[in-house]
């Protein structure tokens, strides 16, 4: 029984000629493959039908891999009872490496006993696939060693990328435009060849369909990962059989002793050139520790020194603030002597019109009585601006002194009740020198001239007016 579907090389584009069928026991992605070599079918269109026929539930198809296997070969018991679907040999690997993994699993070398089992077998695989046609690699027919296997489930078919151990002498894939990749590692920038792991990786995301977001890079992660895991536990025992020394080795299980020692001569040299690389990493490590203590020991001198600049620049800058408050505090108290300036200024442009005003008066008092003249007023006049100027003076000296122990003598304000009474008593000083202290005075010094004079008479009548 089999399934026809007719395919075309891309939406929209005419069928092919061929009709593809897939037989009831045949593996899909075997059947898609064998189609699009008759008919050159790109790879990319190839998976595409292939993921697309896997889940199309009415088809009923049963997909068990997306990747195909050039060419299969059956192996039968004493009995003629098949292992399993045979010897599959997927596309990109090596016969002689499916070959000696297909053994392995199938466990033949207990219930087939025949000595060198694995090398009769691969020369009947190479010779039924040249028979068939297929486009087997049958160059190498020692196995490399299988180093891990990455397996997921991709658009509901699982599927397993296995990594074998690279060639020594693998040849060189160079950075081309059709190769669609660009150099990332440093080897790949210093031998402008891919590596091994993304040219594996590579090649399996382009049997995935449709080709998931960042493939290469997540793929690859995870490949790089799981060979930092198998390096690791090839050095330690492996559950209860102990150290794997065939894995350890990097040689097949049923090496002969040739190989053997051949992969002991090898992993030595491998061991060799660990320590070698190993004690230079350490020696290195130890110089650039010594460095590095050097260089911390400068860091902490720098920052001490940076400590102590910050502290003295805290002190200039807590200083600087103080000065500004004096700064601020000696402009307050400049305002203020300014301003008890402008009040002195003003009382004494007050009493010197006040006593205008009363030599006025007494000028017209004594012209009333008849005593005096006023020229003899007006020659006065010099004497009695004498007279007010030595009062202000004495008022001005006596104001000056309380006004100095109101602010503290330098300049600032004095605090406390004490500053307040001094400035109050200024005050109350120019208030007296307003009010007509030094008017009573002159009255004084006037009544002495005119007793002097005119006698007691015009005496008293100059003291009543």
């Amino acid at each position: 029984m089999f399934t026809t579907f007719t395919a075309t090389p891309a939406p929209g584009v005419t069928p092919y000629d061929e009709k593809l069928d897939i037989w009831d026991d045949e593996e899909p992605a075997d059947a898609v493959y064998q189609f699009a070599r008759r008919t050159g079918m790109p790879v990319r269109p190839r998976q595409a039908l292939v993921f697309d026929l896997c889940n199309n539930q009415n088809l009923g198809l049963k997909c068990t891999r997306p990747i195909p296997a050039v060419f299969v070969m059956k192996i039968l018991d004493e009995t003629g009872k098949a292992y399993g679907e045979g010897v599959a040999v997927l596309e990109g690997e090596r016969a002689a490496d499916s070959l000696y993994y297909f053994i392995k699993e199938a466990e033949l070398h207990q219930s087939l006993k025949h000595p060198g089992l694995r090398r009769r077998l691969f020369g009947r695989l190479c010779g039924a696939a040249a028979d068939a046609g297929a486009d087997l690699d049958c160059s190498e027919p020692e196995p490399r060693i299988l180093l891990t296997s990455l397996e997921l489930t991709y658009n509901g078919i699982k599927t397993k990328l296995r990594y074998f151990q690279p060639d020594v002498n693998a040849p060189c894939i160079p950075f081309t435009p059709e190769l669609g990749i660009s150099p990332e590692t440093e080897e790949e920038h210093a031998t402008g060849c891919l590596s091994d792991t993304r040219r594996a990786t590579d090649f399996f995301c382009k049997r995935l369909s449709p080709t998931p977001a960042n493939c290469l890079r997540d793929i690859h992660d995870g490949l790089l990962l799981n060979l930092k895991q198998e390096e690791s536990a090839r050095w330690i025992k492996a559950g209860p059989v102990g150290v794997d020394y065939y894995q350890m080795l990097r040689v097949p299980g049923d090496s002969n002793n040739d190989t053997v020692y051949k992969g002991i001569q090898q992993v030595g040299a491998y061991l060799h050139d660990n320590f070698v690389n190993e004690s230079k990493m350490v020696e290195k490590a130890a110089t650039s520790f010594k460095a590095g203590q050097e260089s911390l020991n400068e860091a902490r001198e720098s920052i001490a020194g940076m400590n102590a600049t910050l502290d003295a620049a805290r002190q200039m800058l807590r200083a600087a603030a103080q000065s500004l408050t004096g700064a601020r505090t000696s402009f307050v108290a400049a305002q203020s002597m300014s301003n008890s300036a402008d009040l002195s200024l003003s009382a004494t442009r007050l009493v010197v019109e006040g006593m205008r005003g009363r030599l006025l008066m007494i000028c017209n008092d004594t012209i009333a009585k008849r005593n005096c003249t006023r020229e003899n007023v007006t020659a006065l006049s010099p004497m009695a601006v004498a007279a007010i100027a030595a009062a202000a003076e004495r008022q001005a000296a006596e104001a000056a002194a309380l006004v100095t122990v109101a602010t503290d003598g330098e300049g600032e304000v004095a605090g406390g009740d004490g500053a307040m009474a001094a400035l109050e008593a200024a005050s109350a000083v120019l208030s007296e020198a307003e009010a007509g202290d030094t008017h009573d005075a002159f009255l004084q010094w006037k009544l002495a001239q005119k007793a002097k004079a005119g006698g007691d008479g015009a005496g008293g009548r100059a003291g009543a007016g």
